[in-house]
């Protein structure tokens, strides 16, 4: 995992997704800096196994929560925006079920 960057929006209750500013972005996003394993597996790497660990992944991408984070007197409302963008050609043949690199 690996964060791209923190945005503020203009009002959590409005129709429109607009922001008002980014107040954070990640300027090396291929770097290991701010890398995250999200897990580690001992086995062969087959078109099923990385079939099946990606639509692991994608369920619980869905099943995500914004969290509410209270500093003192400032409440944050923090969501997420998850992307599968960091894979190799192997997985991308996998996933989209082409036999040739």
């Amino acid at each position: 995992m690996v964060p791209l960057r923190l945005r503020k929006y203009a009002d959590k209750d409005s129709a429109s997704t607009s922001f008002e500013e980014d107040i954070w972005i990640n300027s090396t996003p291929g770097s290991k800096s701010f890398c995250r394993p999200i897990t580690f597996e001992y086995t062969k790497e087959t078109k099923i196994a990385t079939q099946e660990l990606v639509h692991h992944i994608e369920s619980e991408i869905k099943l995500m929560q914004p969290i509410l984070i209270e500093i003192e007197d400032y409440s944050f409302n923090v969501s997420f925006d998850m992307r599968l963008t960091m894979i190799d050609g192997k997985v991308s043949n996998a996933l989209t079920e082409t036999s040739s690199t």
